[in-house]
């Protein structure tokens, strides 16, 4: 079986099958572009999201290495590589970022704030946000943050290849990825397509191929939700921030002029929103600042929400999941909360992996 498939009286034969077009999916294509091995491929990517909706464009998308340092654990050493990876392009792409600071607030009570210092090596006196000067100061550490734009960083990623590679896209379902005899078929419901390679890069929607791909990284995984709500039309100064509480955010974007406050739910397999529990979190927000910012009424927000896909022990998968006489299939999973840095990282594995 060679890699460049022949035309099918039946159904439309492509050299590789991408599922999902989210940021995963451009990263890869991104970085095919990269390389004279894909340039003379016929590509197809099959996507829904209004069956699917895109954790990319359902996301606060804050960057923050956060203090992560290599050689302590292998999750840390992707966090950190993949951090320095897709910084390399962000910097090079200024319309898809703006740049602040993230403020991580220690716990209040003696424990936590002892493992606070364990982790962060310290902790200091906060008494800005931004250019606001608190009237009452918080205990802390600041890093710096990029602040993602996710449509015009989907965009960018686009840019890169759409004149490179022989691209097919489809607005389409994948119902199951099937395993025939010399090659694998996509079963798309009103058409159908072949290949030797299939990727799969559908964020959380990879479970949903997990019943005929028997893989560690694909059962053991779950959903997340990640809810928050936005606010419109704030002026907070001129320089963004974030104001980070343990699992939730208050979120600053001087560009957009929004506020938004959220984060990982209780409910972690469901796309809906946790209403009390953004209310929770608002107040407490609203609770801290003690009227140095006035945040609008929480009726006035709209919330939102996106799944993401938590691997075990948070550990991401970028790799081939199974090989056999149909050929093979590679997935990107298991992105979770860092869904805008290891894809860059996960793009050059699989690279390698196919052209090896």
């Amino acid at each position: 079986m060679g890699d460049t498939l022949k035309k099918s009286n039946n159904v439309e034969k492509f050299d590789i099958i991408l599922v999902g077009y989210g940021i995963a999916a451009r990263c890869l294509l991104r970085e095919f572009a990269k390389s004279d091995y894909f340039s003379k491929k016929k590509i197809l990517v099959v996507y829904n999201d209004d069956v699917f909706p895109p954790c990319s464009l359902n996301t606060t998308s804050i960057v923050c290495r956060s203090g992560v340092q290599k050689g302590i654990s292998d999750l840390g050493d992707f966090i950190f590589d993949s951090y320095e990876e897709a910084i390399s392009f962000y910097e090079s792409h200024p319309e898809c970022h703006e740049q602040g600071l993230q403020h991580s607030l220690t716990d209040q009570s003696p424990k936590g704030r002892e493992d606070f210092i364990r982790r962060f090596g310290h902790c200091d006196s906060l008494n800005t946000l931004g250019d606001l000067s608190l009237s009452e100061s918080f205990e802390g550490v600041s890093f710096k943050a990029y602040f993602i734009d996710p449509s015009k960083c989907l965009s960018a990623l686009e840019q890169a290849y759409i004149e490179k590679l022989d691209v097919t896209i489809k607005k389409l379902t994948c119902r199951e990825v099937l395993k025939k005899e010399g090659h694998l078929q996509l079963d798309c419901g009103c058409e159908s397509f072949v290949t030797n390679k299939v990727i799969i890069a559908s964020g959380a929607y990879s479970k949903f191929f997990q019943n005929n791909l028997k893989q560690e990284s694909l059962t053991k995984s779950k959903f997340v939700s990640g809810s928050y709500i936005v606010f419109d039309d704030c002026d907070f100064g001129n320089k963004s921030f974030v104001l980070a509480n343990r699992h939730y955010n208050l979120i600053y974007r001087r560009r957009s002029r929004q506020i938004m406050i959220g984060g990982s739910t209780v409910k972690e397999d469901l796309l809906c929103a946790s209403v009390s529990e953004l209310k929770s979190q608002y107040n407490f927000f609203r609770d801290l600042l003690k009227g140095d910012l006035v945040l609008p009424a929480f009726e006035s927000g709209t919330i939102k929400t996106g799944l993401r896909h938590k691997g075990q022990k948070r550990r991401p998968f970028f790799g081939e999941l199974e090989k056999g006489p149909f050929g093979n299939i590679y997935s990107m999973t298991g992105l979770y909360k860092n869904g805008f840095t290891f894809p860059f990282l996960g793009a050059k594995a699989i690279s390698k992996l196919i052209q090896e």
